[in-house]
């Protein structure tokens, strides 16, 4: 991978949030307006997931790397290592996330407080939550595996570009109706995530890229349209909701 290359794929995400955000408040979906709880959640959590877990797990990396030399590289090409970070990894995520809508619930209920989506609420957590993604050990890890780190990195970015994409609100015209269930065979579309905040604490659409786990493991839902309301009701203010579980007063 080039430099240029390099440059295009770690500018990727912010790229992706900004052209979202644009076609947001053009054409935006319906939604109530955020509340001050509402902004401490969703910046803190593009600002944890966008800078601290990265560079966390690109120090991990370097230390596996000096603890685990034999495995380094061992997984040759590049189509291996991109594969191994938007697939595989999304395999892994796919059964973490279920995970969290279970025995993991209380460190993820904040990101389900969210009464309507948007680009920027795609890492809304609480903090215990972010390190124990996918995102940071096992990807430092495989990422280790993969003799073509740069291919690894395309994927990564590529995921963290479609987290933002589905977690998006924006009122697409009719005429692409078609594209949409296209795109749905094969990616977890906007609209498919959308059904996986509805109001309550639904149990479909996991997964993150690939819709193919979620359509595998019987949890896929489609509908034709958006939910009409999002998220579950709590009473906790975003301190709170940020240092879940320690201090727990939900209702759903």
């Amino acid at each position: 991978m080039t430099d240029t290359h390099f440059l295009f794929w770690a500018a990727a995400p912010a790229l992706t949030f900004a052209v979202l955000t644009l076609l947001e408040a053009w054409r935006p979906r319906p939604g109530c307006a955020w509340s001050r709880d509402d902004w401490i959640l969703n910046g803190s959590g593009l600002l944890i997931q966008g800078t601290v877990i990265p560079l966390a797990s690109l120090a991990i990396g370097d230390s596996l790397g000096r603890w685990l030399q034999p495995i380094d590289g061992m997984l040759p090409g590049s189509a291996a290592a991109f594969l191994t970070s938007f697939c595989l990894l999304d395999l892994v995520y796919y059964w973490q996330h279920r995970w969290f809508h279970g025995q993991g619930w209380p460190v993820h209920r904040a990101h389900h407080g969210a009464r309507r989506l948007a680009a920027w609420a795609c890492a809304r957590n609480s903090l215990l939550a972010h390190p124990l993604f996918v995102y940071l050990v096992p990807s430092a890890l495989l990422a280790l595996v993969c003799h073509d780190k740069a291919a690894f990195f395309a994927g990564a970015m590529l995921t963290a570009s479609l987290d933002l994409w589905r977690h998006s609100s924006i009122r697409w015209p009719a005429t692409l109706a078609t594209a949409n269930r296209l795109l749905a065979r094969v990616l977890i579309t906007p609209q498919a995530h959308h059904w996986h905040h509805q109001e309550g604490a639904p149990r479909c659409n996991f997964g993150a890229n690939l819709s193919l786990w979620d359509r595998l493991f019987g949890t896929y839902f489609a509908a034709d349209d958006y939910p009409q309301h999002y998220g579950i009701d709590c009473r906790q203010n975003a301190l709170e909701q940020l240092l879940a579980p320690c201090r727990l007063t939900w209702r759903s």
